[in-house]
């Protein structure tokens, strides 16, 4: 608030009536003198508005006044175009407008309580009657206001910019170019409405369009090095299990298309994500706890067991890889990557100069993953090596539903191993590098059968 009268200037105004015969070299008539502390210079304005003559009281609500018109003033956006004829009626309130009311109100309210001589107040005092002093409000937009109210306009038919990407097309990875799109050029209106708004003559603003260019171009694609295929393998499974072929099809299309930066990361459970009946997932076999069970999912151990093949023998770096409790048959020991979400993850890192793309394609009975980049000269070779055998027990289960002395094999059991993985690199046909990338175990698992215990009914003679 801004003061009225102070103590301060009761007593100077006390001591200029006391003092204003000693100083008529000034030129102030007694009743001048009086109103130098209690109402502004005759020659005041804020911008347009005459403030002469006023209280500090009358100021503050002059400005209060200004400040309210300025913020509901009526501005009109227009957009002449597809969707047809859009218009939309702001308030500069609405737009983004603020105004620092309490910093013009202190620079007025010095004029008459300040901390100047008694005839410096006299000097300034006058030369403001004879000069004049002009003030401007200055005022603040804010752009997150201005976005929200630019919502309202409707830009769902414009042409959307699309990126260039990488498409796979017969064996080959080929730049399919981006396109340029159009998008509301709002930092142009903003930009005209801060500076016209607030003259009295400007109400109506005009949208207008702007090209807005694709992210990615195909130039920056042709530089990153997706040239040709460094990397292929391929796994089977049996169509006729609908449900586990469902999952592995679906996980292999969350993966298809992924590109893979140098130095960046890859992981299984974060691309293909959480294994639901809502993402479309099926009950199918899974291991648990070394038996096989159900579960949401089951199949999709066998999608990442081939990416990781494929990274092997792209010589890419494993960060993360597990294996399972029972041997799978689609791959040989030491070979396979078991996944489970929260617990259990397939991750690689692109250790190579050159970007990734991974190629997926789940067919009838088949699943394979091809990587694309920069050939290196690099080949690898995967040696297999079983340490150590587990023969698997035979446990017997009584069945009442089974004929006395009659047995069926519920289980028929699984060999344990433990086994090593070895991988060779070979650059320009001579070994650069030989490592155990690991050594795994894998339980046995019981053989079961099922012992008939039923007794058989005798005919009894007529």
């Amino acid at each position: 608030m801004i003061k009225i009268v102070s103590k301060k200037n009761i007593l100077l105004l006390i001591l200029i009536l006391c003092v204003s015969l000693a100083i008529p070299a000034y030129g102030y008539s007694i009743e001048t003198i009086g109103r130098m502390s209690t109402v502004l210079p005759r020659n005041v304005w804020i911008e347009e508005l005459h403030l002469g003559g006023m209280t500090l009281e009358d100021v503050e609500k002059a400005i209060d006044e200004k400040i309210e018109t300025q913020l509901n003033k009526k501005i009109m956006i227009i957009f002449e175009g597809v969707p047809e004829n859009q218009q939309r009626e702001f308030t500069l309130d609405q737009l983004g407008f603020a105004f620092d009311t309490e910093d013009i109100k202190a620079q007025i309210g010095a004029i008459l309580d300040n901390e100047m001589g008694l005839l410096s107040r006299f000097s300034q005092y006058r030369s403001i009657e004879e000069k004049g002093e002009r003030f401007t409000i200055t005022y603040s937009f804010d752009e997150d206001l201005f976005k929200e109210a630019m919502k309202t306009f409707d830009d769902s038919t414009l042409t959307k910019p699309k990126d260039a990407r990488f498409v796979y097309q017969e064996g080959k990875i080929i730049i399919q170019e981006g396109t340029t799109g159009f998008a509301f050029d709002r930092e142009k209106l903003a930009a005209e409405i801060m500076e016209n708004a607030l003259k009295e003559e400007n109400s109506t603003f005009y949208l207008t369009l702007k090209e807005v260019q694709p992210q990615i171009s195909g130039d920056m694609l042709r530089q990153q090095g997706v040239q040709e295929k460094v990397a292929s393998f391929t796994t089977t499974f049996d169509a006729g299990k609908v449900e586990r072929s469902s999952n592995i099809r679906l996980a292999a299309s969350f993966i298809d298309g992924k590109v893979l930066a140098p130095g960046e990361v890859f992981s299984f459970n974060e691309v293909v994500g959480k294994r639901t009946t809502a993402r479309g997932f099926k009950e199918a076999g899974i291991y648990v706890n070394g038996r096989l069970d159900t579960g949401v999912g089951g199949g999709i151990c066998q999608v990442s067991t081939t990416l990781y093949n494929a990274v092997l023998m792209a010589d890419l770096q494993v960060v993360e890889r597990s294996s399972h409790s029972l041997t799978v048959p689609y791959v040989p020991l030491s070979r396979d990557a078991a996944i489970d979400w929260g617990s259990k993850d397939l991750k690689f890192k692109n250790n190579t100069d050159a970007y990734i793309y991974i190629r997926a394609a789940a067919g009838k009975n088949s699943v394979t993953f091809d990587l694309f980049s920069t050939k290196t000269g690099k080949e690898v070779k995967l040696t297999s090596t079983v340490l150590s055998k587990t023969e698997p027990t035979t446990k017997y289960e009584e069945d009442a539903a089974l004929e006395m002395g009659k047995e069926v094999v519920k289980e028929k059991g699984q060999i344990g191993y433990r086994s090593q993985l070895v991988k060779t690199v070979y650059q320009d046909g001579k070994v650069v590098r030989s490592e155990v990338v690991s050594t795994d175990r894998y339980l046995a698992a019981p053989k079961i059968i099922k012992i008939g215990i039923k007794e058989l009914e005798q005919t009894k003679p007529e």
